[in-house]
């Protein structure tokens, strides 16, 4: 059953009749999101314990041994996990609620944890602490992966349910979710919002089970980084075409896949980006052009130098946005000029710049010019010899 208004009913009408929801199915898929959803839409709290987090019984129950006041005798009082002592601290505060506690990763945790919480789900009670009667519970566990099985008389106490996401629910509770990734789902949301690598892909020494696939959790996280890294950086990374390491992968295709895996879905996320970038270019191509009609002082004054040290002298005390600019304007009009640039200062000028001086609100012109597809081959190959770490990156550009 997907996340959609038939299981929001469904489970609604449960929690009504005192029935406990269990809800089985893969990790990441938005299960603890959507028990968080139904508890804000029934105006109330959800309290979670990650049962996985819990070391052994005691962290559940935290049973202790305390003297009884008046004698010498002792006796043994339980307080309740910090999550759990919240959830009936409230219920108490809040009788005309019904706040919601969420036993998350109930099959992921040791059996003696397990154990407790069963007793917990039909006692209503933690040692000789009582479960308020307007304290619901929902229980939710993954159904592969490193999990402990419940026996027929554990299931027996839940109503269990294997969900799935929807794509429809997945948009309404991820209302900022980049508009990039809202593009490519749309294409075909029911495989894209939960697909794996495939496997003939995969090398036989590799467990499929190890390898990070495409779920709503994890297009949320890429969704989140694509919101927040700014549009020219994003672009810069894109026109990189180096690999990295021994892969002989993109930068941005690693970056892609660390989030969501060498799934379908980030092969097409990557293609929708490759042609937004595309796109950009040229819109940054025209504002380059129009920027640079006129050539910039700095670049006239250096161009009336008779002898090479003084080119290089003065290219050297320059200010590093005079040199952006004069670079940039030379890169706009490369194909105007070609093989007749001034080989002197446009190397002089290459030597001045780092890859780390063209970020920076002063660098913005230079980063347009690179995004022009028109540096000619013969202008780069010039540059090959000089052994700087600017020159790959403009062989790099011209290759896209």
């Amino acid at each position: 059953m997907k996340f959609d208004n038939t299981l929001t009913v469904t489970v609604n009408a449960l929690l009504n009749t005192g029935s406990i929801p269990f809800l089985n199915g893969e990790a990441g898929i938005g299960k603890s999101s959507w028990v968080m959803a139904l508890a804000e839409e029934r105006n109330t709290q959800c309290f979670t314990t990650t049962c996985n987090q819990l070391g052994d019984k005691c962290d559940l129950t935290m049973a202790k041994t305390v003297p009884i006041p008046g004698t010498d005798d002792y006796m043994q009082k339980f307080f309740p996990s910090a999550m759990i002592q919240k959830a009936i601290d409230y219920a108490v505060a809040h009788p005309n609620e019904k706040p919601i506690l969420f036993l998350d990763e109930l099959n992921r945790t040791t059996s003696d944890i397990t154990s407790a919480l069963l007793s917990l789900a039909t006692a209503r009670m933690l040692g000789n602490v009582t479960l308020p009667d307007n304290l619901l519970m929902i229980a939710a566990g993954n159904d592969k992966g490193n999990i402990t099985p419940l026996d027929s008389a554990s299931i027996s106490r839940f109503w269990t349910i294997n969900v799935l996401p929807d794509y429809d629910t997945f948009l309404r509770v991820n209302p900022d979710l980049n508009k990039l990734i809202r593009k490519t789902l749309a294409q075909n949301p029911e495989k894209y919002l939960l697909c794996k690598q495939d496997e003939n892909t995969i090398g036989d020494d590799v467990d499929p089970e190890s390898l990070q696939f495409t779920t709503p959790r994890t297009i949320s996280s890429l969704s989140r980084w694509l919101n927040e890294i700014p549009r020219e950086d994003l672009i810069n990374i894109c026109m990189l075409a180096t690999s990295s390491g021994a892969s002989n992968k993109t930068e941005i295709y690693e970056i892609i896949t660390g989030f969501t895996g060498e799934t379908e879905f980030s092969k097409v996320l990557l293609s929708n980006l490759t042609k937004e970038v595309e796109t950009d270019k040229l819109t940054m191509k025209k504002k380059s052009a129009s920027a640079y009609s006129k050539k910039p002082k700095f670049l006239t004054e250096i161009e009336t130098k008779t002898t090479i040290d003084e080119v290089v002298e003065a290219i050297q005390d320059a200010a590093t946005n005079d040199v952006s600019n004069a670079l940039a304007y030379q890169l706009a009009h490369i194909q105007d000029n070609g093989a007749n640039s001034d080989r002197r200062i446009f190397e002089t000028l290459i030597r001045k710049l780092e890859p780390r001086e063209l970020t920076g609100k002063t660098l913005t012109s230079l980063q347009n010019a690179y995004a022009l597809p028109c540096v000619d081959r013969p202008i780069v190959d010039r540059i090959k010899d000089l052994n700087t770490p600017l020159y790959n990156l403009l062989q790099s550009l011209t290759n896209k």
